[in-house]
């Protein structure tokens, strides 16, 4: 059987064999208290980050709707260009054809007087006379 004296030896054996093990633990303990601060942080900067992504994807949405009713505007004022010209274009030729109307018929008038001042013999109408 073992002795008091034998069992002090074997407890200073197992201590002295256990005491760089027990300082692993402590070393990997506090390590581990690290890592779980990390993860702590990392968590809430990965939630503000999915907040941000949340926020993003919002003014994404917002954007694409805005963006649709412009194109539509868009759509509506190319449509509305395209009878503006064509008005403008009607427009020109109904003056093109007033203007050539009264041409017509202001050479008319000028011909029929320039013949009744030749009937009356009356001398031409010059310009400071008007």
């Amino acid at each position: 059987m073992l002795n008091e004296q034998d069992l002090k030896q074997i407890r200073g054996v197992i201590r002295a064999e256990i005491k760089p093990v027990k300082s692993d633990v402590s070393d990997l303990k506090s390590d581990i208290s690290e890592l779980k601060s990390d993860v702590s942080e990392l968590k809430l900067g990965v939630s503000g980050l999915k907040s941000d992504v949340s926020v993003l994807k919002t003014d994404i949405s917002e954007l694409k709707e805005k963006t649709a009713a412009i194109e539509s505007d868009v759509s509506n004022l190319q449509r509305d260009m395209k009878t503006v010209r064509s008005d403008t274009a009607k427009i020109r030729r109904d003056i093109s054809s007033i203007i050539n109307f009264f041409d017509h018929e202001y050479l008319n008038l000028r011909h029929r007087v320039s013949r009744i001042e030749e009937v009356l013999n009356l001398p031409p109408l010059t310009e400071t006379s008007m």
